[in-house]
């Protein structure tokens, strides 16, 4: 109950510090744009060996 008291509070008033919440907000885009770009690799890599077990299999 505290703690969801304390970030009702923080949302409430964010705080002054606007350099250290820039800094978070551009980690988290950074973030999500790593997970996005690692997830789109393994996808590609995935779909590349599933096209070679398809050509080994058409040519068979």
């Amino acid at each position: 109950i505290i703690i969801s008291n304390i970030v009702s509070i923080d949302l409430d008033y964010p705080p002054i510090d606007t350099d250290f919440d820039f800094e978070e907000l551009l980690m988290f885009i950074s973030l999500i744009i790593f997970t996005t770009i690692g997830a789109l690799y393994v996808f590609y890599i995935y779909r590349i060996t599933q096209l070679k077990k398809e050509i080994e299999r058409i040519r068979i």
